[in-house]
This record gives C-alpha cells, structure tokens and sequence, in this order.
C-alpha cells in the first residue's frame, strides 16, 4: 500500500525538526507548508524568515495581532478560501483544548494535527478558523 501524502509530509516534518528557525517548521509554518509540500503557493512567504527564536516568533504574532491574524492573511494571500466545516486536506486555526494554545493544524480523517516540540500530534481542539485546500490539487486521502 502506497503512503498518503500527509504520511509522507510528516515524516518530511518530522526530518525537518520543531523549532523557529527557517529551515524548521513551527506551528505557523507547519500548515503553509503542508500546502507548499502539496504544490500550492507559499501562505507564509510574507513572514517566512522574519524570526529564529521562540521570544521573536512570539513578538511577531503579538504584533501582528495574533496567530489567526497571521494565518488569515498567509491563506487568503495564496487564495485559499475561509470556510465554515473542515474537510480532508483543509488547514486551520485552532484551540488545541490540552494546552489552551492557537495553533495551525491540518485536517484529515475527523482529526486536526499539529506540531509541537513533541512532533506531529492529532489533537483535540476547537476550530477559530478554516481555509479550503481544492480537493483537485491537494488531499490527505490520495
């Protein structure tokens, strides 16, 4: 049986490392990249590189208003469309419930998966926001 696609961006995640470094992923970059990984365009080539350390990537979401400011205007600009219910593919802001902390996440299999200094990780979690990946293009379920 052939790996999925998101199988196969979280083993490429999980080479790449937690961490805020450019050459990293972090809980923002980790669904803009799922979407590079997939063929689409960057929602994060506006910040991409604009921080390196916890206490600056920190700074920078403060002053851009928040995680959900931030991936508002990353996945509008790469044209993804807002939508209310999540499906397969689709990346989101979310409140993963055991830490209480804003997150990006992707969806996939009634499950919302992000990454931490644990690795990838499904989470428990309430949605703030949703962004449509085309099903044409992109899918978890490949």
């Amino acid at each position: 049986m052939s790996k999925k696609p998101l199988q196969i961006y979280f083993q490429h995640v999980y080479a790449k490392g937690f961490g805020y470094q450019p050459n990293r992923v972090d809980c923002c970059r980790f669904p803009a990249d799922w979407i590079v990984f997939c063929g689409g365009p960057d929602p994060a080539a506006h910040w991409r590189g604009r921080y390196e350390t916890e206490d600056q990537a920190l700074a920078f979401v403060h002053e851009a208003g928040g995680l959900v400011n931030i991936l508002d205007l990353g996945m509008t600009s790469a044209g993804l469309q807002r939508v209310g219910e999540p499906r397969s593919g689709d990346v989101g802001c979310i409140v993963a419930r055991a830490c209480r902390s804003v997150v990006g996440a992707i969806f996939c299999d009634d499950v919302w998966w992000t990454i931490s200094e644990l690795g990838v990780l499904p989470v428990s979690a309430r949605c703030l926001r949703v962004w449509r990946i085309p099903e044409c293009q992109w899918s978890c379920q490949r």
